[in-house]
């Protein structure tokens, strides 16, 4: 089983539940890119030599990936979503000690500043083109999601997917179970990890702009994923 994550989006979870069986599994967040906090903040600065080794990295991950694609017979992936707002903000506190930042000593004001300096919102809205249309040839928007019980198995050719929405993943045991193939599958639910006082506090105040939102709004990862009532809800949660 490949568990083939944007992160943040109960990753662990999965992990634990295949754990528990003894299933192989393979657990990352890309499969094209090698580079510290990919897909999680943007504006990592790097030194010239720091760049040519991430790049070497990601070229010898590529061609890794192509060969191995080439020879295994069949692949199983699980993937989650998250709304992309409260994902974000989780997103930056897994990563910033890419940017030197230590979360529970720095001050609130001073994370977030580095939030708003290094965020990527827009991580959530591609990932599946850049990590799953560009691996697998599978464009996931092309076939729909059970918005109403948060799930989404696609099968093509030798790749075998289960999409879940975070929200909606611990009543998805069964629907996981028939998709693993496995009676003993049970969902060992792991809680958030990343709680300290700026989290809390960021979770709580951030808001995001309207043009932000109108940008989020109009991508196909919100309407595929979410209803209309749904987006609204989250226009009047995360929007000042």
């Amino acid at each position: 089983f490949i568990v083939l994550t944007m992160g943040k989006v109960g990753t662990m979870t999965i992990l634990n539940s295949l754990k528990r069986l003894g299933l192989r599994q393979v657990h990352v967040h890309s499969l094209r890119y090698t580079r510290p906090g990919v897909h999680f903040l943007k504006n990592v600065k790097l030194s010239f030599a720091q760049e040519l080794f991430f790049y070497y990295k990601t070229i010898t991950k590529r061609l890794k990936v192509r060969i191995w694609l080439l020879f295994i017979k069949e692949v199983t992936i699980i993937s989650g979503v998250r709304d992309p707002f409260s994902r974000t903000i989780s997103a930056f506190f897994e990563q910033c000690h890419h940017i030197g930042i230590d979360t529970e000593q720095a001050g609130c004001n001073v994370v977030y500043d580095s939030f708003e300096h290094y965020y990527d919102l827009e991580a959530s809205l591609n990932w599946f083109d850049k990590e799953i249309k560009n691996v697998f040839s599978i464009d996931i928007f092309s076939t729909p999601f059970d918005k109403e019980k948060g799930y989404q198995v696609i099968q093509k050719g030798k790749y075998k997917l289960f999409i879940y929405r975070l929200d909606h993943l611990n009543n998805l045991e069964e629907e996981l179970r028939m998709f693993i193939g496995n009676e003993d599958f049970k969902i060992e639910t792991t809680g958030e990890t990343l709680v300290n006082e700026s989290y809390s506090q960021l979770k709580k105040e951030k808001r995001f702009t309207l043009n932000e939102f109108d940008k989020v709004m109009s991508s196909r990862y919100l309407n595929h994923f979410y209803t209309e009532e749904e987006i609204q809800l989250l226009k009047e949660k995360w929007v000042q």
